[in-house]
C-alpha cells in the first residue's frame, strides 16, 4: 500500500511539481528522490523508535501516507482528495488554484510534520529535521519567498488536520499501551484468539475501536 502511494505521488509531483524549476538531464524523475527519500526516513525512524509495535508502524504509515497523497493530489485537475470517502466528516484545507505552488514543497512539509508527531516521543527526530531543510534549501533558492511559504504551509495544514483526525480513533499514543495487563479480552464465536492463551492482544483499543474482529482459521 504505502509503495503504492508513493508511486503515484511522485507521478503527480512529477508531472505537475515546481513551475520553472531547471529540468534534471537525469532519467530519474527529480521529484522521485522526495517522495522516497521521506519513505526511507520513515523507515529509519520506526525501525529505530522503542515501542514500536507492527500495529502501531502499520498505523503510523497509513497516515503517513495520506497525508503524501493530500499534500499533492491538486497539482493536477484529473485527480480528487479522497478524504471524504475515508471520513465524512473531516474537511481538509483546499489551495487557492489561483495562485502558484510547488509541490514539492508541500509534500516535504506535510511529511516532516506528521512523521515528527508520530514519533516525537522517542526524542530523536534531527535527522527528520535535517531531510526537511536540506529539501526546503534545494527548492527556496530557485522559487520566490512567497510561492515557498504558500507551499509549506498549505502542506503543514493537511498534516496537522489529519493528525488530529488520527487522534479520534482509538490508536493516538498506542507506543504506551502495547501490553495493557488491565484488558480483558471478550470470548466468544468468530471472535479474534490470541496465538497462546497468555498472550495479551496489541493496540486492543484501536483494534476494537476499528472493528477488527476477525474468524479463528
Amino acid at each position: 500500500m504505502l509503495k503504492q502511494v508513493i508511486r503515484f505521488t511522485i507521478f503527480l509531483v512529477w508531472g505537475y511539481g515546481c513551475p520553472g524549476l531547471a529540468q534534471s538531464t537525469s532519467t530519474q524523475s527529480p521529484a522521485e528522490p522526495i517522495a522516497t527519500t521521506w519513505a526511507d526516513m520513515t523507515v529509519r525512524i520506526m525501525t529505530k523508535a522503542p515501542k514500536n509495535t507492527p500495529t502501531y508502524g502499520s498505523r503510523a504509515i497509513g497516515y503517513l501516507g495520506l497525508t503524501m497523497y493530500e499534500t499533492v493530489v491538486y497539482s493536477s485537475p484529473k485527480y480528487r482528495s479522497v478524504i471524504q470517502k475515508i471520513a465524512d466528516t473531516l474537511s481538509l484545507p483546499k489551495p487557492d488554484l489561483t495562485k502558484t505552488y510547488c509541490w514539492e514543497l508541500a509534500l516535504n512539509a506535510g511529511q516532516a510534520y506528521m512523521l515528527k508527531a508520530l514519533y516525537a516521543y522517542t526524542e530523536k527526530t534531527q535527522p527528520i529535521d535535517s531531510l526537511a531543510e536540506a529539501v526546503h534549501q534545494r527548492y527556496a533558492a530557485q522559487l520566490s519567498p512567497a510561492i515557498v511559504e504558500r507551499s509549506e504551509q498549505f502542506g503543514r495544514s493537511i498534516a496537522e488536520k489529519i493528525y488530529a483526525w488520527s487522534k479520534t480513533d482509538g490508536g493516538h499514543e498506542g507506543y504506551d499501551r502495547n501490553f495493557p495487563k488491565d484488558y480483558v479480552r471478550p470470548i466468544g464465536t468468530g471472535l479474534w484468539v490470541p496465538p497462546n492463551c497468555w498472550a495479551v492482544q496489541y493496540q486492543n483499543t484501536y483494534a476494537s475501536k476499528l472493528g477488527a474482529e476477525s474468524n479463528v482459521f
